[in-house]
């Protein structure tokens, strides 16, 4: 006999908000790897995102509440790799084991609690996710906690007023606007007229006049330099200058809106004399350059602090950034939208 109790909606409730918890920003092994390996995304009509790694006929979740969980590969064509697994195994590390399949229209779970049915209308997708190419990525600071480049030696120093905080995976740079900065070395991010991008996690209420979030400038006067700007508007803006032989600057703002206290990610390439600002995976600003800008100076690289804070209507930054990437080529758009989905990832 076959006995499937009736499961409360309050029980229901909370399978839901399990798989919710996938999103809580937790550092993960698989979020780790997600830049590098295939991933594949479930996203929920509620807003709530698993994303997890496709190894073999296996996804594999790891998420630090509830430890590790296999899914076999069931009937779903849109991530089959090989064969076709008809169940579907959850197991964590507290020994709760979870089986189900995808039957027409749902997806049955069967658990320690007896029988779940979640509507397959509920899912958005389930399909593969992109891996990013991380081909030249010169320079990746996690904020872990502290301003150790995880794939270069340029290691940053701090002021002892930089604080590490609660960020948009694990902990994030937390500057309070006071002048403390983080410093690097003169070499890093030189690009002089070479392709480059810039990628980072951005959280700041909308300030009051500009902030100087990362600069890399000598100078506050016409001299080659990059920097990136938090508009008194709520934009994220990028400046770049150069020397041809005159003074030639400029000033890309974003077309939305990135300084209202929640988390966006932030890229910006240069390819050539074009320059562009990506919002949340997606174009949001683009110009060009009259001539490829050699933006080459002995200036260090600097976060949360300018050479020009303080002038002409501008001060420090007051904000979070989190996981700042570095590559010496311009990310294609497909490039720029996994390394957002990857990034989102728990």
């Amino acid at each position: 006999m076959n006995f499937q109790p009736r499961i409360p909606t309050r029980l229901l409730a909370a399978v839901v908000a399990l798989l919710t918890s996938f999103t809580s920003g937790e550092r993960s092994a698989s979020a780790a790897e997600a830049i590098t390996t295939n991933a594949v995304v479930i996203e929920l009509r509620d807003g709530s995102r698993l994303v997890g790694r496709l190894a073999s006929d296996t996804l594999e979740f790891e998420s630090e509440v509830l430890g590790l969980l296999r899914l076999p590969l069931g009937r779903v064509d849109e991530v089959r790799r090989e064969g076709n697994p008809p169940r579907l195994v959850m197991l964590t590390r507290s020994g709760d084991r979870s089986t189900g399949e995808l039957a027409g229209k749902e997806l049955r779970l069967t658990t320690s609690f007896g029988e779940i049915s979640l509507p397959r209308a509920e899912l958005i997708t389930l399909r593969p996710q992109r891996p990013v190419d991380a081909t030249g990525l010169r320079h990746h600071w996690t904020g872990e906690p502290d301003a150790q480049d995880s794939v270069g030696r340029a290691n940053g120093e701090t002021s002892p007023a930089v604080r590490f905080t609660a960020g948009r995976k694990g902990r994030a740079f937390t500057f309070t606007g006071q002048g403390e900065g983080v410093r690097f070395g003169e070499d890093v991010a030189r690009f002089g007229g070479e392709d480059f991008t810039l990628a980072f996690w951005f959280r700041a209420p909308r300030p009051q006049l500009i902030h100087y979030v990362m600069t890399k400038r000598a100078a506050c006067q016409p001299v080659p330099m990059w920097e990136v700007r938090c508009e008194p508007a709520g934009q994220v803006s990028f400046v770049i200058a150069g020397m041809h032989p005159d003074f030639k600057m400029l000033h890309l703002p974003s077309r939305g809106i990135a300084a209202d206290d929640t988390w966006h990610h932030v890229v910006i390439t240069r390819s050539g004399r074009k320059v562009a600002i990506h919002l949340d995976g997606k174009l949001d600003a683009e110009d060009d350059t009259e001539v490829v800008y050699n933006t080459s100076n002995d200036a260090p690289l600097r976060l949360g602090t300018g050479v020009c804070a303080g002038q002409a209507g501008s001060t420090h930054f007051t904000g979070q950034l989190d996981e700042l990437r570095v590559f010496n080529r311009a990310l294609k758009a497909e490039d720029v939208e996994a390394l957002f989905r990857a990034d989102n990832s728990p």
